[in-house]
């Protein structure tokens, strides 16, 4: 078996990612370059919101380090990192056509910002040794992901309702009811991220409308190829821009849109509203992160 052109491999059919079974379907390099060079995917329209909320983020990371002490520590910018990785993941999945994986990525994007969201609000009116206890606590979770709620905690959150402390979780309905009596969250953000929860859990979770097998002859016959589909590429980009949108409003509050990384990356997402108005097909799907994009100013 000869190892020198891989990636067109004439033995291994699986193997062969530029392989073209049909019209934007094959193997997954092939259903990339042809929908790019054909202008029927645009990169951009992930990559540019993401790439403008990675250049906030370093503008956060650079505002706490000007004013922290050593000791202090940011649970959202830590976690929130992690998006990062995973979203350019969900983004190279959704390129390639593999939708429902590309989706299912997003699940846990968006707890990490939900958890760190979370501590953040804790830390908010925390004295020093209310973070010291705040730290021990996250350093809990990250090492064995046990919340360690404490008592008063849970009844000022979900009343005396009898759960046990060894089944108490920083769950959704736990994290976004804590978010609300803290003014962290509004009702119109509670019932939006309670939209995306479900949503997104239709793709973890057993569904069969929405398993690959299940879409009938919306999926390919054969499992080592992937075929582009419109209809669900925009499944994938709007809950993806939703997502990127959440992460945005939440590095805001840093004061990240006077910096110089910051006022780059309000430019590009300007830039890219621009391109969305100009075009026939709306770039920025989601109508939260087009609403955040009119509203921020340098």
């Amino acid at each position: 078996m000869s190892h020198e052109n891989c990636l067109n491999c004439e033995n291994v059919p699986f193997c062969n990612l530029f392989q073209k079974v049909d019209e934007f379907e094959g193997g997954e390099l092939y259903v990339l370059t042809e929908t790019i060079n054909n202008h029927i995917i645009f990169p951009c329209t992930a990559l540019v919101p993401l790439q403008c909320a990675w250049y906030m983020w370093d503008a956060a990371v650079d505002i706490i380090t000007e004013k922290s002490h050593p000791d202090e520590f940011d649970p959202l910018i830590l976690l929130s990192s992690q998006c990062f990785y995973d979203l350019k993941a969900s983004a190279v999945l959704a390129f390639t056509a593999h939708y429902r994986n590309a989706i299912q990525i997003l699940r846990p994007v968006f707890e990490n910002i939900l958890i760190g969201l979370y501590f953040n609000a804790s830390l908010a009116n925390a004295g020093k040794d209310d973070i010291q206890e705040l730290s021990r606590r996250f350093e809990m979770w990250t090492e064995h992901s046990k919340p360690d709620i404490p008592d008063y905690e849970w009844l000022e959150v979900m009343g005396d309702d009898g759960t046990p402390k060894y089944k108490r979780r920083l769950d959704f309905k736990y994290i976004t009811k804590f978010l609300r009596l803290r003014g962290t969250i509004d009702e119109n953000l509670e019932e939006r991220l309670s939209k995306l929860q479900g949503h997104l859990n239709q793709y973890i979770h057993i569904n069969y409308s929405n398993l690959d097998v299940g879409m009938g002859d919306r999926c390919p016959d054969n499992p080592g190829v992937t075929r582009f589909d419109q209809d669900r590429y925009n499944e994938w980009i709007e809950p993806f821009q939703n997502i990127v949108d959440l992460l945005i409003i939440s590095l805001i509050p840093y004061g990240v849109s006077n910096t110089p990384l910051g006022k780059d990356a309000i430019e590009g997402l300007k830039e890219l509203k621009e391109l969305d108005s100009e075009h026939e097909e709306q770039i920025i799907i989601n109508p939260y992160l087009r609403e955040t994009i009119k509203n921020l100013q340098i």
